[in-house]
């Protein structure tokens, strides 16, 4: 019966950590363990006594996490250079023009057929950003300029990206965490 209650005890002081930490309460716990072991980033580790070698791999599964990440943008960051410099060409200029200028024409045209316009919105081939600048420009025809300037700026496409890829390196990250910590967890049972 003692066994019982003190495991009950357990758990329940287990939920309990499992709550602060989502709340970001771990600060609230004073761990003593010698900073030169373990990183600022993996000391609340120690909370749930995890090994200094698996704080070591989760460290290095971050550490990995962000340089993907910033070789990732550096690699953007190259490809907006390239693509810059051959804007500065006239006739990548001139045909980037051209194409911008279909494209005007074409949604232009689409917005003036009834019928042209519900296919549109509801072919499934069709991005969700066409459909959307489509419903726009039918209140607000210059929608449609505005959306062609962003689509072919390379630096808002480039950031863009580059949203995206911090947006994937803080979820992996995040799943990292949450992986580390259920390894040391005991499944907790109601």
């Amino acid at each position: 019966m003692r066994f019982l209650s003190t495991t009950r005890a357990y758990y329940i002081v287990l939920k309990i950590l499992a709550v602060f930490i989502t709340l970001n309460f771990v600060t609230l716990f004073s761990v003593s363990y010698p900073q030169e072991k373990l990183s600022n980033n993996v000391n609340w580790l120690t909370l749930f006594n995890i090994r200094p070698a698996s704080a070591q791999t989760l460290k290095q599964t971050l550490d990995k996490i962000d340089s993907e990440a910033a070789i990732a943008e550096a690699q953007l960051d190259k490809q907006l250079l390239e693509v810059e410099a051959s804007l500065k060409k006239p006739e990548v200029r001139n045909e980037l023009d051209k194409q911008k200028a279909q494209l005007r024409a074409h949604l232009k045209e689409i917005l003036n057929n009834e019928e042209r316009y519900k296919y549109a919105l509801e072919d499934s081939n069709l991005s969700q950003d066409i459909k959307d600048v489509l419903r726009k420009a039918r209140t607000n025809p210059a929608e449609i300029d505005k959306f062609i300037q962003e689509k072919s700026n390379p630096k808002f496409l480039a950031e863009k990206q580059r949203l995206e890829i911090r947006k994937r390196r803080d979820l992996a990250k995040k799943q990292a965490r949450d992986r580390a910590l259920r390894m040391r967890l005991p499944l907790i049972k109601k």
